[in-house]
C-alpha cells in the first residue's frame, strides 16, 4: 500500500488518478468515500467545513480496503490518514503494510490561490490558513510516527506541473 498525502490543493488526487489509470493501482480516496457513503449527520458536518470523526472514517476505509484483501501492495490510499490516530489505527490496528508515504508539498500561498479559485464558501483565506495550520501539526505527527515505524517518507514538490510532479512520484517509487 502507498499512502499519498498533501494539503488541500496539493494535487494528491490528481497524482493518484494518474497512477491508477496508467499502472492499474487500486485508488481509494477517503474524501470520495465520505462523499459517497456519509449519512445525513456526517454529511452536515462536512458541509460545515468540519472534519468527520476518526472512528467513522476508519470504518469507511476499513470496509473499502476489505474489498481488496490480496491487492494490498497495489493500493493507493489518498487523503488518509488525516491525523496521528488514523495513522496508528492503519498501521497497528488494521495492520496495513505501507511501502511508502508520499507527501506532496506545496507552499501556503499556492494552496490559498488554488483553494480560493474553487469558489467554495468555506474557502476564505482565514479559514484556509487555519486548516493549513491544523494540517501541518497533524501531518508532522504522522510523518514522525511512520518514520519511527520504518515507513519510507518521500517528499515531492507539488508546485510544479502535473506531469513533472507525476515524474517525481514515479521516480520516488522506482517505477517507469
Amino acid at each position: 500500500m502507498i499512502v499519498v498525502a498533501g494539503s488541500p490543493g496539493a494535487g494528491k488526487t490528481t497524482q493518484c488518478k494518474l497512477l491508477s489509470e496508467q499502472l492499474g493501482y487500486i485508488w481509494i480516496s477517503a474524501g470520495d468515500l465520505l462523499r459517497k457513503y456519509a449519512d445525513d449527520e456526517h454529511r452536515e458536518v462536512m458541509l460545515e467545513g468540519e472534519l468527520v470523526e476518526d472512528a467513522y472514517v476508519d470504518s469507511l476505509v476499513e470496509q473499502e480496503l476489505s474489498k481488496y484483501p490480496d491487492s494490498e501492495h497495489l493500493i493507493l490510499l489518498d487523503g488518509f490518514p488525516r491525523d496521528f490516530h488514523e495513522a496508528r489505527w492503519l498501521l497497528e490496528e488494521y495492520g496495513a503494510s505501507i511501502s511508502h508515504y508520499i507527501f506532496i508539498e506545496i507552499d501556503q500561498k499556492t494552496v490559498i490561490q488554488r483553494l480560493m479559485a474553487r469558489g467554495r464558501k468555506d474557502d476564505t483565506e482565514d479559514a484556509i490558513e487555519e486548516r493549513l495550520k491544523v494540517f501541518k501539526e497533524e501531518t508532522d505527527a504522522i510523518i514522525e510516527y511512520f518514520s519511527e515505524h520504518g515507513v519510507p517518507v518521500i517528499r515531492v514538490d507539488g508546485s510544479d506541473t502535473i506531469e513533472n510532479v507525476q515524474s517525481s512520484v514515479r521516480e520516488a517509487l522506482h517505477i517507469g
